[in-house]
């Protein structure tokens, strides 16, 4: 069963490397490490990813980053934390959720349609900002795909 565990934010730095599974780049996690909640996720004691989001607004929160470890992928443990994390919201008057991904990051477009989000917007040229060129599926990012549910 998925568990979380909040971080605080001067403990944040030291779990990098769960949230490069879930962004490319570490000057770019840096730019919202600070901000919102961190939780680290895990199955039995065992830490399996992290789970980074921030209010985007009055009644919005954006998913910066879901990454889980590769060998804990398709077992369920996104679509858990995605749920973990509206329980949490139901609580608050929180209406929306957004997540922004690659445009051609095809599996982490079929997983968050999968939870019932649906596409809502594109930031053109996103992925110039990143230092290196991001290859997924043979295909360069260049474009951030956005997509939202309904709380």
């Amino acid at each position: 069963m998925l568990t979380y565990q909040k971080i605080a934010v001067q403990k944040r730095h030291a779990l990098m490397a769960y949230l490069l599974i879930g962004d490319a780049e570490e000057a770019m996690v840096q730019r919202y490490l600070s901000y919102g909640q961190l939780w680290l996720l895990q199955d039995n004691g065992q830490i399996i990813g992290a789970l980074h989001y921030v209010p985007a607004g009055a009644k919005r929160i954006e998913i910066k980053n879901l990454g889980i470890l590769p060998e804990y992928r398709r077992h369920g443990y996104g679509r858990q934390a995605i749920e973990l994390l509206i329980e949490q919201l139901s609580t608050q008057d929180y209406h929306q959720l957004v997540v922004g991904t690659g445009d051609a990051s095809f599996e982490a477009i079929a997983f968050y349609m999968h939870q019932g989000f649906r596409f809502s917007d594109i930031r053109p040229r996103f992925f110039d900002q990143y230092q290196r060129p991001i290859i997924e599926n043979g295909i360069q990012l260049q474009d951030m795909v956005v997509l939202h549910k309904e709380l």
